[in-house]
């Protein structure tokens, strides 16, 4: 089993594991989004380190590794996201959220964030087979449907 098959095998698992956990009392239900968001968030981050290290040269291209890991991104924006954002799940009210109370109060933008995130992936999962700079040219839009969602409705971890 190839390490990329290794981290999205090892994801799937955890996030199947955490949404098993999610039927409990109204604090386990917010601390288990939590932990279901973490747990994508650490999927998307595996997979766009993949194809990083490709763009930028510290790993050999490879159209095979490069397609699995946009794939795994692909399905990790594009599953179902409802139990990850419960309200009340924002920073200081459940545990390890880093989540700012905008995700909530402006919803239609943190929605629309999510939309172009699916958008850029759905690119990058078209592109990262074919060659090194069809890669490279899907990255940035990546990067900055990362960016665009963290710096507004994310709070800084200290």
């Amino acid at each position: 089993m190839s390490r990329v098959s290794k981290i999205i095998s090892l994801s799937l698992a955890a996030i199947i594991g955490a949404t098993v956990v999610y039927a409990q009392s109204t604090q386990e239900e917010l601390n288990a989004a939590v932990e279901l968001r973490h747990t994508n968030m650490k999927t998307r981050g595996a997979n766009i380190g993949v194809l990083a290290k490709m763009a930028q040269g510290e790993t050999p291209y490879d159209a095979a590794a490069a397609s699995t890991a946009a794939a795994a991104l692909l399905a990790a924006v594009s599953v179902d996201q409802t139990p990850f954002w419960l309200p009340g799940s924002e920073n200081g009210m459940a545990n390890d959220s880093f989540a700012a109370p905008a995700v909530w109060t402006n919803s239609a933008d943190f929605e629309a964030k999510s939309a172009a995130m699916i958008t850029a992936a759905e690119a990058m999962n078209a592109a990262a087979g074919v060659d090194l700079a069809a890669l490279q040219a899907a990255l940035p839009a990546v990067g900055a449907g990362c960016g665009g969602c963290h710096e507004l409705y994310k709070i800084p971890e200290n």
